[in-house]
């Protein structure tokens, strides 16, 4: 068998070699090539087409760690945890942003009066997208019962039905009259549709059910002397961009 040895392939018109052989034995080809009648590999623009017009690549690279088969109308992966999926498909989440209060406050508030916003935070989102809303506010009250509510832009969301003169909230917690030193970790779980693209800031107020004045407190005890047995907490919000 006789051995053809080269390092390079050129055209007598052409100014540089379209196929180029390394050291190594890895082939380099230029420009577009075609197999047969049905694919066309384009070396410039990176692209592959097949016999009936389909294109792969778009002009980008096209990166495949272990093995990739095509199975009918399904891509085969090599083991269980491989997987292939649209970033916009319904439900799949596209961003997480969080805020955490970890300082300590106090808030006198009036009755059935909402304070302003204890944390929030911004978010821009696609056309159609929903927030997931995950609020976690170490708290408690000089009243036995308290909460906060959830707000999109200033406007309450997630909160109870009206019921005659109840205060509305996202969630509830209970301070035991007794105890002064015993605060509550209070959470909730919430789905906005903001319902177009935009930037959207959510935002967390706290209130009281007590027809009088009175105090909340958020990573806080109403009794907060300075003692190694009482701990200081955080408060969190994270939001969750869905696609719709």
């Amino acid at each position: 068998m006789s051995t053809l040895k080269t390092n390079n392939i050129e055209h007598l018109d052409a100014s540089t070699p379209a196929i180029q052989v390394a050291v190594g034995g890895g082939v380099n080809i230029t420009g577009v090539t075609t197999v047969g009648d049905n694919l066309t590999i384009d070396g410039v623009n990176r692209n592959i087409t097949t016999g009936v017009g389909q294109t792969v690549g778009f002009g980008t690279d096209i990166s495949i760690g272990g093995n990739l088969k095509s199975n009918g109308n399904s891509f085969v992966f090599p083991s269980s945890g491989g997987t292939l999926d649209r970033l916009e498909r319904a439900g799949n989440i596209l961003q997480v942003v969080q805020t955490v209060k970890s300082d300590a406050d106090s808030y006198a508030l009036v009755s059935g009066g909402l304070s302003a916003n204890i944390i929030e935070k911004s978010i821009t989102v696609s056309a159609g997208s929903k927030v997931l809303i995950m609020c976690s506010m170490v708290m408690m009250a000089t009243t036995p019962s308290y909460g906060f509510v959830f707000n999109r832009d200033g406007t309450s969301i997630g909160i109870a039905d009206a019921d005659g003169s109840r205060f509305r909230a996202t969630a509830l917690g209970y301070s035991d009259p007794d105890r002064q030193d015993s605060t509550e970790s209070i959470t909730a779980m919430f789905l906005d549709t903001p319902g177009s693209a935009g930037t959207y800031t959510y935002a967390v107020k706290i209130r009281h059910a007590s027809s009088i004045t009175q105090t909340v407190y958020v990573n806080l005890y109403e009794n907060d002397s300075d003692q190694s047995k009482l701990m200081r907490p955080i408060s969190h919000f994270t939001l969750m961009e869905v696609a719709g």
